[in-house]
């Protein structure tokens, strides 16, 4: 029997990352999910019969990286096709002149450097394999517009996560791995809800074009899209999913 494709997951025990394993697992693939909760990952893993939990405490800590790479990988030899970042924080701030520099290390070292730290671990994965892979990350429309309220913090991390995907799609182009990333909009889940009152909930569908929010399985397929062949020829992409929230 031909073993399955596995993805890895980092971020699954958020609402997208959870729905975007659902997804995989439905369409015959498997994957290792990484995240920081334990009882979720163990949730996901009763679920999911081609799901593997694999639990960090800090996505930021190049050792937790280093451990996963050297004693965990091995074992997975060329199964291993894409490797999707989700892991990410979003606190709102209410001034970004008095707001804490705890804040603003916090929110860089878990959604940008990160992303770096893991992305490096794959894309030396899959060159050092010879596997033609795939990385994915994924943004925010706050790279673009700053966010919406005093969210410097936030919005520099989300803007450099693009400028990371194109440089790191520059690099690996040569040993044939791509790296593109999504940048969803509003999304209807607990993370964006639960910063939002109904005011402003409103508020902002009416600054989309299709007036609505985005579910989590519209942003899990535009990550299954760039992961996968159908996206062949695609790297350094930037995938807007905003239900055209810039047009408005």
């Amino acid at each position: 029997m031909t073993e399955k494709k596995i993805t890895v997951i980092n971020g699954v025990t958020g609402s997208i990352g959870s729905e975007l394993a659902r997804q995989i697992c439905q369409r015959g693939g498997s994957v290792i999910g990484i995240g920081r909760d334990a009882s979720k990952l163990s949730i996901l893993h009763a679920e999911l019969t081609d799901f593997i939990p694999y639990a960090i405490s800090d996505v930021s800590e190049p050792s937790e990286a280093l451990a996963f790479q050297q004693t965990y990988l091995p074992g997975y030899h060329k199964r291993i096709i894409s490797y999707i970042h989700l892991a990410g924080i979003l606190k709102r701030e209410t001034d970004p002149l008095t707001h804490h520099i705890e804040l603003w290390n916090d929110t860089i070292a878990t959604n940008l450097t990160g992303t770096y730290i893991w992305n490096k671990i794959f894309i030396d994965y899959f060159l050092k394999l010879g596997i033609p892979g795939s990385v994915v990350n994924t943004s925010s429309q706050a790279a673009y517009t700053g966010g919406f309220g005093p969210n410097v913090s936030y919005a520099a991390s989300k803007g450099g996560v693009i400028s990371l995907t194109k440089s790191f799609s520059r690099y690996a182009a040569q040993f044939n791995v791509r790296v593109n990333v999504v940048v969803p909009g509003f999304v209807e889940n607990e993370m964006m809800l639960g910063s939002l009152s109904q005011t402003q909930k409103e508020f902002f569908e009416q600054k989309t074009s299709v007036k609505r929010f985005a579910t989590d399985l519209e942003i899990a397929k535009a990550c299954i899209y760039l992961s996968s062949e159908e996206s062949s020829y695609s790297t350094g992409i930037v995938l807007d999913v905003s239900g055209g929230l810039l047009d408005v």
